[in-house]
């Protein structure tokens, strides 16, 4: 009798520890994983196939310059993968004004601020200085999309999803109203990575 009981518990707590590496396994839609409760993305961010428009130093009209590359499909959204220096000093790398920076060097500002296969080369040489951080705005948020220019209309109800690059995944950070996320979109983002570690 006290082997069929012993059976018995082993059974279940092994079975209970079947469904938690199937948990972990399950590669549908948004992945929890059930020791440390993050949430993974169901886009890799950083495929070749969301670079095809190439790196660009965008400017959030506030000065506050920072390399990205952003990708528009039908079905997938609109989304960036923004380039964060994790220190003032890398950030300041990025400024037009810096004369040791990236535009220190001579040819025309704008064109260099989108030399993707430069600015490519570089991130790819100081990748462990920054924070990766994707934003994302799911297609069900665009309205009018326009095939020929791409442009479309944002959904006034609109959610951008915030992920960061971490031990090679992109996991949930932040769902951000489209309406709240600011111009100055560099200290936004410093300021969602540096919330998220804080936990």
């Amino acid at each position: 009798m006290k082997q069929i009981l012993v059976y018995t518990i082993l059974l279940i707590i092994s079975s209970c520890d079947g469904q938690t590496k199937e948990q972990i396994k399950s590669p549908v839609g948004k992945t929890t994983l059930s020791n440390n409760k993050k949430i993974e993305s169901r886009i890799n961010f950083s495929d070749q196939k969301y670079q095809v428009n190439g790196f660009s130093v965008s400017d959030d009209l506030t000065g506050n310059l920072y390399p990205s590359y952003s990708y528009l499909a039908k079905n997938t959204g609109a989304l960036s993968v923004n380039f964060i220096g994790k220190d003032k000093q890398e950030q300041s790398y990025w400024n037009v004004n810096n004369a040791e920076g990236y535009f220190s060097q001579k040819g025309n500002p704008y064109e260099m601020a989108n030399n993707s296969k430069k600015i490519k080369e570089i991130l790819e040489s100081r990748k462990e200085r920054y924070y990766l951080v994707a934003n994302l705005l799911d297609w069900k948020y665009m309205e009018k999309f326009n095939e020929a220019t791409e442009e479309y209309e944002v959904n006034k109800n609109a959610i951008d999803s915030v992920y960061l690059y971490e031990k090679n995944r992109w996991v949930f950070i932040k769902a951000v109203k489209e309406s709240e996320v600011p111009e100055n979109s560099l200290k936004f983002y410093e300021k969602l990575v540096l919330n998220y570690y804080k936990k």
